[in-house]
């Protein structure tokens, strides 16, 4: 919420690492710790512990309800140093399936949106500028820091200092993005 994804994945790694390094227990735990360094209850597999997951899916993947059922709902990723993120979250309309990919001056998103539902998809800004050429589906969208093209079911809604914005129907859709110079 604060737009400090690498602060946030290293603090989660630090505060889960006794869990995950675990040599025997594969669970996550009721408490920080277990046994002598534990809060004298507990267990060793326990939903609690499973926050982070809803972090990653919210928030570094950026898939989060805007209305009830996911009948609208957003996409803005947020990866920090993450490479690649793979995340699909079923709703009663259908599986929103979402893979981003970030490398050096290129960013990919292919989003499966099902029917019955608007998204408001969010491309991350690369450089801290907009001046970036988007393409949807193979086809250019936004080049130059304007709206370079038309694509049915896919509309401009506003570029931030974060984020290109677009609202995208149903379908299956693949944003790449390129740095311009």
């Amino acid at each position: 919420m604060m737009g400090q994804p690498g602060f946030a994945q290293e603090r989660m790694k630090k505060r889960y690492a006794k869990m995950v390094e675990h040599p025997e227990y594969t669970t996550l735990w009721e408490g920080w710790g277990i046994g002598a360094e534990g809060f004298g209850g507990g267990t060793i597999n326990h939903a609690w512990s499973g926050g982070p997951l809803t972090i990653m899916s919210q928030y570094f993947a950026g898939i989060a309800p805007t209305a009830p059922g996911f009948s609208t709902y957003s996409v803005y990723p947020q990866m920090g140093a993450l490479k690649k993120i793979t995340a699909k979250v079923v709703t009663a309309k259908g599986d929103i399936a979402l893979k981003l990919s970030n490398a050096k001056e290129m960013f990919e998103l292919d989003l499966t949106s099902p029917s019955g539902t608007q998204a408001t998809v969010g491309i991350p800004v690369l450089t801290g500028e907009t001046i970036m050429d988007v393409k949807v589906n193979g086809k250019a969208l936004w080049s130059a820091g304007k709206v370079s093209g038309t694509i049915p079911g896919v509309r401009f809604i506003e570029a931030t200092s974060r984020y290109v914005v677009f609202a995208v129907e149903p379908g299956t859709w693949s944003f790449s993005v390129r740095e311009t110079n």
